[in-house]
């Protein structure tokens, strides 16, 4: 019997996700071989980790893999406090964003 077209469209799916998880994990192993003292996380992770699971074990997960690792993370765009705060729970090392500050000229931060 074959497939409908139901199930054709979810093996098409399940296939592009398979390929980029095999390039995923390929990128993954260039880490480890990299001279990198720090690992970022994304924007896309940081921004919606409050109110997304998903996204909050993402980034708790790339917090214990930079650990393990030995590299210190870095959180980019966090925008509120309530995202500061968990991410030093979570033991982030360090974060970039307007919550921290806003974006300025060299000779505007040289003359703090």
């Amino acid at each position: 019997m074959a497939p409908n077209t139901e199930q054709t469209t979810v093996l098409i799916i399940a296939e592009r996700v398979l390929a980029t998880l095999r390039q995923a994990l390929r990128t993954l192993a260039y880490l480890k071989r990299l001279p990198a003292s720090k690992l970022k996380i994304d924007m896309s992770f940081v921004r919606d980790m409050i109110e997304n699971a998903s996204d909050q074990a993402i980034v708790n997960t790339i917090i214990g893999m930079g650990r393990t690792l030995g590299l210190r993370t870095i959180a980019e765009s966090v925008e509120t406090q309530e995202q500061a705060e968990m991410l030093l729970a979570m033991g982030c090392d360090e974060a970039q964003g307007f919550f921290l500050g806003r974006p300025e000229s060299a000779a505007v931060f040289e003359q703090k």
